[in-house]
């Protein structure tokens, strides 16, 4: 009996001593693979860093192993990476993204574009790369309507060169070619019927004119009022019967985009109402008083 059990004892100690090698085994192979094997993260979070880290060594690696691809990704709080590089001061970095053919489109929930975001931060490096390769984003809108130029809020030199530069980008666009995403419906249907009407009837033709015209600078309807300045079919300074001027209208509405144009064509900003009101005196913000003061200063510097 003592004999049995003692080789019961033996049998349980060699096995005990066969698990024990086993688990020591075991954990000699997983220290070794711990050892081998390293952290990754993400392709949108390495091109982050490296972007926050101004490493443009780095994201060119990043786009060599990913592809150009990874330049539309957004980072985990939903800005797309262009944006980021903005965001974080990277002009070179943006440069290079921009370069290697990143989205210049890309928008984030709200309907912001790269230029959107840079006019915001007022980055006149990125303003004038991004114009250069995309031209058609001065006219892009958020979810809330906004262009680039109605998010410069006090910069007057900046709103000039944003103007011209839409002027420009007008100036290569048949108004047939105009669409709902640069104008409004009514802005289109007064176009189309300052395009249509009578000529035969001069006085007719001018009041049209005219009326659209004052309309457009109430309404900010840049293409309408561009339209009709650019091909000279009535004088910057018409005026209704009141004698109020386009450029009245413009600093009553505050409606920047028209009263640079004005500015540009030449408008009177001296010019009075039959109340003697000029459009200083009618201005209610400090961006359309400085750019009234100012007069054409701004815009000869932005063109």
């Amino acid at each position: 009996m003592m004999e049995t059990v003692f080789k019961c004892k033996n049998y349980s100690s060699e096995l005990l001593s066969a698990k024990l090698k086993a688990l020591t085994s075991l954990k000699s192979e997983l220290k070794s693979s711990k050892a081998k094997r390293r952290v990754t993260f993400p392709a949108n979070v390495m091109l982050q860093q490296a972007i926050s880290d101004g490493d443009k060594e780095e994201i060119k690696k990043i786009i060599t192993k990913h592809g150009k691809s990874v330049l539309d990704l957004k980072d985990p709080t939903g800005m797309p990476l262009l944006h980021r590089a903005i965001f974080e001061d990277q002009f070179e970095c943006f440069e290079l993204m921009v370069n290697e053919g990143a989205d210049l489109l890309a928008a984030d929930e709200e309907g912001w574009n790269a230029l959107h975001v840079a006019v915001s931060f007022e980055d006149m490096d990125a303003i004038e790369l991004l114009l250069q390769h995309k031209p058609e984003l001065i006219n892009t809108r958020t979810m809330d309507s906004l262009r680039p130029i109605n998010v410069c809020e006090s910069n007057c030199e900046l709103c000039a060169y944003l103007l011209q530069a839409e002027v420009t980008y007008l100036k290569t666009r048949s108004v047939t070619h105009w669409d709902s995403a640069n104008c409004k419906r009514e802005e289109l249907e007064l176009l189309n019927i300052v395009m249509i009407v009578n000529e035969e009837d001069e006085r007719s033709t001018r009041q049209v004119r005219q009326s659209a015209l004052h309309l457009s600078a109430a309404k900010n309807y840049l293409g309408l009022a561009y339209y009709m300045l650019e091909n000279q079919l009535l004088t910057v300074d018409c005026e209704d019967y009141e004698h109020w001027t386009a450029l009245h209208l413009a600093a009553l509405h505050s409606s920047m985009d028209v009263l640079v144009l004005l500015i540009q064509y030449g408008a009177n900003v001296e010019k009075l109402t039959s109340c003697y009101k000029s459009p200083v005196d009618l201005a209610d913000d400090e961006l359309t008083l400085e750019l009234l003061r100012r007069g054409c200063e701004y815009i000869e510097q932005a063109m």
